[in-house]
């Protein structure tokens, strides 16, 4: 399941959904009854001036409608009103005791005639007959309501509870984790898509509201740290949902919110105020705020916001003789004394100098800030003065606990996982869970948290008594646990590296063999050059005066390091194996280009010619950021994308020479670039195996009993191994080209002539398969999906069974975090599809899902398809197989004398008139309608069948109705191919190319 962290509009602050329409940052909702809202012109060019004014504005044309959505706000949250006279006359007298309900404004046509109900009522501000004077006495009020806005939000601290050997668990508990809750928040390193995130939710907050949009704008391109206390004093979104989100203690919008926290933290320091000061605050507070400040005398409080006050104490108290009086609220003057010695991390300071406006003055501490209560008082004009004293976390009683709490968290590293402890700790269970997820997500697959994480969430679960989560999370703790990505020392997880027959790895350290070893140890420097993540050994300011060769280095570490590809092919057979230098006689640099069909290619002469790299299966890859880390090197880059890969030509005009990169993407058809031709072509360097050579696939075994030592002294006496045989004749002029250009180069074959090799997906993966009950909705979904289009006389559902593979998992969540970054769809367009399988592919999908594995055989691709009586394609020799791929019964196959096929239905297999064909190429095909993929299926001994329900990810789809036979990767521009046939109703495919886009879901066993 994905979803994204967001904002919410929830009565829960901790609560963290998906963004919606209803979600207000701010704290005042503005709230318009009138019948005429929202089709009188008039008003309705009044609501673009109010939205200025107060962002979320709500409008309704009926009272009970009105009364509804006030009577259920949240705590906390404050309502102004604007009603017409003749139904705010109905609706006030039912709403005014609301306490969220602070203003009403009564905006009507005969002023005098509503007088005399609305001075009943002590919540009604004035009554306007002018649009203009509404809005102005609005914009005039909203600087009163911002100090509502500023309303106390405090912990307590007991000290009698620490005397009494009281755990942290309660009030005291809540004082400390927001210490501690803060400051994790604060330490927890800010990223591009943290700010993105919360642009995006801004964008939403103020999408009506275009002056708010524009500062939204200036924000994310022009602030600088330098300004925070600016920004912060600015009338502006900044303000608003940063004081909300710390009333409300929201914990997501502040962990949004947390770098500009940090600017502002860093700032109060810098301006830090030098001496002793006496500072006032003027509040209005609740009764029952009151009642917890009496009982708390001599006791510690800390504010969960920022907290203004000011030097002068008439400054303070003005707002308290405003209009806004409640009988729920009482008047409230702070007196604080503060001395900035006894402070080390939680600073205060006069902000006048750095403030957006000009004040007498304003001294701002920072969220956390910890008094002492000194005593309560009540003045003879009816306001409580409240003497604070500024404290330290040194504090007796208070600072073993805070140590205690450091110990415990202080030396842990600042990420997710440590907020997610946290929140744990605090009792948040459900928040702590979305953190850890989001840190899951977020981590590769190989990342040794994910276990430490997943056993968190196994005993979260428990605690709040979801046994059944439990032992989920447990089990997928053990289950990657045990995977060999896991548990490997040799490699680093996660890369294809040589697997035996029996499973066991086969990667040599190119230092261990000890006749050799001064040999070895160059080719391990020169490994280390392209692998070391840790250390860059070149110059990026003097790279463009560097041979070719160096620049070659320079770009495979960051192609190796910063993108994790693996390097194959040429490069490390001919450069960091042979040290090979070539160069044709009598071409000069900028003539060894050539070009194929448009592509650029190397004079084949020249040694090395290019760089090989496998983009990974897991990760984010994306071609602009490559092109911007090469454009740092000053290297100039003509790209041209084919098929599967992208071909790199860089620096075609500098005098040393170009060389050019083969970017490989993650797909499914084997191709050319898939088999192993040569055994000196079989290896790979990778990140951090700065020691290692791998083997891309284990020839290590007979017939082959190659070791890597051997390899390297092939490449060492240039002489190589031929590993494509008689059954590789598709193949055949690709090899041949190679081995000429082999032989133009010096090489030599050795006579013998080996079995063709095929790079293997890897080792299989853990899976878990879970019956579905028959009663779960699911199955019944299912159930109903299939009877239907095959009719339930012919359909019995054997079982239905949930798959867990937690590698597959994996990769399909990095696959939808790219076409999420692609497309802006927050699902990557997945549907839930259908595909049939038959024979060993069904343990295949399970294993390795629809991968390079399953495709070797040739049965994937063709697909059943309605179009015309018949279908000609052109008969060649790789569509010889076909017939053994059509199930007996089914077709006939009419040969025509120009060798043209004729592909004609036989009606007796109960399906619809069909033709068989190689549409669309190379792919996996997979359909809404599931008899349309039962014709892929065959039944085994039991006459039972096998259906899988596959999420796909679709991303952007091309629509196509027409045979292109011979696509083997998705079109540019395009995720996946959707084929249309007109002619057919429910017979449309879904196709995707790139490994990793579609995911077993459920295995279907049935018979038909």
């Amino acid at each position: 399941m994905s979803f994204e962290l967001s904002g919410t509009e929830s009565d829960d602050p901790d609560e963290i959904c998906l963004e919606t329409d209803n979600t207000n940052l701010e704290t005042f909702y503005l709230i318009w009854l009138d019948p005429h809202v929202n089709t009188d012109k008039h008003h309705l060019e009044a609501q673009q001036r109010l939205r200025a004014l107060i962002s979320h504005l709500v409008t309704f044309d009926d009272v009970d409608t009105c009364r509804k959505y006030i009577t259920q706000a949240p705590l906390k949250h404050y309502l102004v009103l604007i009603v017409s006279g003749q139904l705010g006359q109905k609706l006030v007298p039912r709403i005014h005791h609301i306490n969220q309900v602070i203003n009403i404004y009564v905006f009507c046509a005969n002023k005098a005639l509503h007088e005399k109900w609305a001075k009943e009522f002590q919540k009604v501000t004035a009554i306007f007959v002018s649009a203009d004077d509404l809005i102005s006495q609005i914009e005039l009020d909203n600087k009163y309501r911002q100090k509502l806005a500023e309303s106390l939000s405090f912990n307590t601290f007991n000290f009698n509870d620490v005397q009494a050997g009281q755990s942290t668990v309660g009030l005291n508990g809540q004082f400390v984790y927001n210490q501690v809750l803060m400051d994790v928040l604060l330490r927890i390193k800010y990223n591009k898509a943290d700010k993105s995130e919360l642009i995006k939710l801004c964008n939403t907050q103020y999408r009506k509201d275009p002056t708010e949009l524009a500062i939204v704008k200036e924000f994310q391109h022009h602030y600088t740290s330098e300004k925070a206390l600016w920004w912060y004093t600015r009338d502006c979104f900044l303000y608003k949902i940063l004081n909300k989100a710390l009333r409300m203690q929201d914990i997501h919008v502040l962990f949004l919110l947390r770098s500009f926290c940090l600017d502002l933290c860093q700032q109060l320091q810098e301006i830090q105020c030098q001496s002793k000061i006496k500072v006032y605050r003027g509040q209005l507070v609740s009764k029952s705020e009151l009642t917890t400040l009496k009982n708390s005398l001599n006791q510690l409080i800390s504010m969960n916001s920022f907290f203004s006050t000011s030097v002068s104490p008439q400054e303070a108290s003005a707002f308290l003789y405003s209009k806004y009086t409640s009988t729920d609220l009482e008047r409230v003057i702070f007196e604080i004394d503060a001395n900035p010695n006894v402070v080390t991390t939680k600073p205060f300071a006069d902000i006048r100098s750095q403030s957006a406006f000009v004040k007498e003055s304003e001294v701002l501490f920072m969220f956390g800030s910890i008094f002492r209560l000194g005593s309560i008082e009540k003045t003879g004009d009816n306001i409580w003065r409240i003497r604070m004293t500024l404290c330290g976390e040194n504090e007796s009683g208070l600072k073993a606990v805070l140590q205690h709490m450091t110990n415990e968290y202080g030396n842990k590293k600042p990420n997710l996982h440590l907020l997610g402890m946290v929140l744990w700790k605090m009792g948040k269970f459900h928040l702590a869970e979305k953190y850890y997820q989001r840190m899951i997500r977020e981590l590769q697959f190989n990342d040794p948290l994910i276990i430490d994480l997943y056993t968190d969430l196994s005993s979260i679960a428990a605690m709040r008594g979801s046994l059944d989560d439990s032992i989920h999370w447990k089990e997928k703790a053990l289950e990657i646990k045990a995977h060999p990505a896991h548990n490997t020392t040799a490699l680093p997880p996660r890369v294809l590296v040589a697997v035996s027959t029996a499973g066991s790895k086969k990667v040599a350290s190119v230092a261990s063999s000890t006749p050799t070893k001064s040999i070895y140890y160059e080719i391990e420097q020169r490994i280390a050059q392209v692998t070391d993540s840790k250390h860059i050994m070149f110059d990026p300011t003097q790279l463009h005066k560097c041979s070719r060769e160096a620049r070659m280095m320079a770009v495979a570490w960051i192609m190796v390091c910063k993108f994790d590809c693996k390097l194959y092919g040429g490069f490390v057979r001919d450069w960091i194996v042979g040290q090979y230098l070539e160069r044709p006689n009598n071409i000069t640099a900028d003539n060894w280009i050539l070009f194929n069909d448009s592509t650029a290619h190397l004079h084949p002469e020249i040694v090395p010619a290019d760089l090989d790299c496998y983009l990974p299966t897991h990760g984010l890859y994306d071609i602009d950021e490559i092109l911007n880390e090469l454009a740092k090197l000053q290297m100039v880059v003509n790209v041209h994308r084919d098929q599967w890969r992208y071909l790199l030509l860089v620096d075609q005009n500098v005098k040393t020479g170009p060389f050019t990169i083969d970017l490989i993407t993650p797909h499914i058809g084997i191709n050319k670039y898939d088999r192993i031709d040569f055994d000196v072509n079989n290896l790979f360097v990778e990140k951090d195996c700065t020691k290692h050579l791998g083997m891309r696939v284990d020839i290590t075994y007979p017939p082959y009993s190659i070791t890597l030592e051997k390899i390297v002294d092939n490449i060492q006496k240039k002489r190589f191994y031929l590993l494509a045989g008689d059954d590789n004749k598709p193949c055949a002029t690709v090899i041949e080209e190679r081995m000429n250009k082999m032989i133009t180069r010096g090489w030599k074959q050795i006579d013998e002539t080996l079995p063709p090799v095929v790079p293997n997906p890897g080792p299989p993966s853990n899976i878990e398969l879970t019956p579905v009950p028959k009663t779960s909705p699911v199955y019944q979904k299912i159930f109903e999906k299939m009877k239907l289009t095959f009719g339930g006389n012919d359909l019995k559902i054997i079982s239905i069974e949930q798959i867990k593979n937690a590698e597959l998992e994996s990769i399909y969540e990095q696959a939808k975090k790219v076409i999420q970054k692609q497309t802006g769809l927050p699902d990557g367009n997945q549907m839930t599809l259908f595909h049939g399988a038959k024979g060993k592919n069904i343990d295949e999908i399970l294993q390795y899902g629809f991968h390079d594995q399953v495709y070797r055989y040739g049965n994937w691709g063709i697909t059943i398809s309605n179009e015309d009586n018949y279908s000609r394609i052109q008969l060649k020799p790789k569509y010889k197989r076909i017939k053994s791929l059509i199930e007996p019964g089914i077709l006939k196959l009419k040969f025509t004398l120009n060798r043209q096929v004729k592909l004609f239905f036989v009606y007796n297999s109960g399906l619809p008139q069909r033709t068989l064909s190689f549409i669309l190429g190379k792919g996996a095909y997979f359909s809404e309608n599931p008899k349309l993929q039962h014709g892929r299926t065959f039944p085994d001994d039991d006459n039972e069948r096998v259906m899988f329900q596959v999420k796909v990810l679709l991303g952007n789809a091309q629509s196509l109705s027409r045979h292109k036979i011979n696509l083997n990767s998705v079109p540019e521009n395009y995720h996946s191919v959707h084929g249309i046939f007109p002619q057919l109703p429910d017979s449309d495919e879904f196709i995707i190319y790139r490994y990793g886009q579609a995911l077993p879901h459920l295995k279907i066993t049935y018979r038909s």
